[in-house]
């Protein structure tokens, strides 16, 4: 790249299925990508890998590093038959320990969170104003953590917050545990 310095992003669930389509994507685009993730290889290559549990992450993990963007797709699924103390320590507990890693050390980060932290009975067309109303534990383990990322980067001056619901994720080499899949 002679010289010139990439923006950094920091992507969480670096061997994930979403990752798998987005590292390349951010690659392609001129972004440096440092992968985490428990697995022991990313789903597509990153300029530099770190494998660890994220409820471990320590700020010292990050300390050489400067991040324009972070990205946490990480995250237990509703779909992949997990219990609810799994949502809440990969849901929450992990989102803290990212949260403490990073401190106000980054100056964007995206949260993948689900549309499962909204109402569920209703016929409404809704939006973001819509009010929290999960139903199961991996609907609170995501309000949880978007509380988690509100409360400690919404009014912030240094750091822009995006959250994302989406609805279902899917797609070429889409998991086969996944909900979308055993419905096709």
């Amino acid at each position: 790249n002679l010289g010139v310095e990439l923006k950094k992003v920091f992507i969480t669930g670096a061997s994930g299925f979403v990752a798998e389509h987005l590292i390349p994507f951010m690659r392609n685009s001129g972004w440096f990508v440092f992968g985490l993730d428990r697995k022991s290889e990313p789903s597509a290559l990153c300029d530099e890998f770190k494998s660890i549990d994220l409820i471990d992450l320590q700020a010292d993990h990050l300390k050489h590093h400067e991040f324009d963007l972070v990205i946490h797709l990480a995250a237990a699924r509703a779909d992949w038959g997990v219990s609810d103390d799994e949502f809440f320590r990969d849901n929450v507990d992990a989102s803290n320990s990212l949260i403490n890693a990073l401190g106000e050390k980054v100056s964007k980060i995206v949260f993948v969170s689900s549309i499962s932290v909204m109402p569920q009975a209703t016929s409404d067309c809704l939006d973001e104003r819509a009010p929290y109303d999960p139903i199961n534990a991996y609907g609170f383990s995501k309000k949880d953590a978007e509380l988690l990322f509100i409360k400690n980067y919404k009014s912030s001056e240094k750091t822009d917050l995006a959250i994302i619901r989406p609805s279902v994720l899917y797609g070429p080499s889409n998991p086969k545990n996944t909900g979308i899949y055993r419905a096709v």
